[in-house]
């Protein structure tokens, strides 16, 4: 129904961010021609720019096989332009920060992905998501302290993988000796 109210009335932002919130996991290609277009009618939309870089980082995850390599890499550099665009225009969130986190985990930028994950996790403390992969960068970079206590405040939150959690942090803790 929203698709056919989106046709109908192309222009109206809310109709088709809806549409395309709807179809990011399922049909990302599809969300962000949707979302193209509420961006389109509001550009200065956080939340609208926000949900266009998530479908174009979504979309990295549909495209499988090394003959895509070049397309990836367009879509992460348009997703990371969309989410740094609603960054300045959404300050103090903490699930866009955590986005951010994810996109440059994904694109192997490992400090500048715990420096969104450490703003997140400074904005929401209770983010236990953010926690987690916080922990997960840290071990990759080798701050294997701030990986442990990063585990342990996932743990302390309730995080639902709290045994794989625990097992990381008795392994971090196994390389000190």
């Amino acid at each position: 129904a929203l698709k056919c109210a989106s046709d109908l009335d192309p222009k109206d932002p809310q109709i088709s961010s809806q549409v395309g919130v709807l179809l990011i996991r399922k049909d990302p290609m599809q969300a962000i021609e949707y979302l193209k277009r509420a961006v389109k009618a509001k550009p200065n939309d956080g939340d609208y720019v926000h949900q266009l870089g998530l479908a174009y980082r979504k979309a990295t995850t549909k495209m499988t096989g090394p003959g895509n390599a070049a397309k990836v890499k367009q879509y992460l550099k348009q997703a990371e332009k969309h989410l740094r665009k609603a960054a300045s225009i959404k300050e103090d969130s903490a699930e866009l920060e955590f986005d951010l986190g994810v996109l440059y985990r994904r694109m192997e930028k490992a400090q500048k992905a715990i420096e969104h994950y450490e703003r997140a996790t400074n904005l929401k403390p209770k983010m236990a998501a953010a926690w987690w992969d916080l922990a997960h960068m840290y071990k990759q970079v080798k701050r294997n302290d701030d990986s442990a206590l990063a585990y342990q405040k996932y743990i302390n939150l309730g995080g639902k993988d709290r045994k794989i959690a625990r097992q990381r942090i008795k392994e971090l803790r196994g390389k000190k000796k």
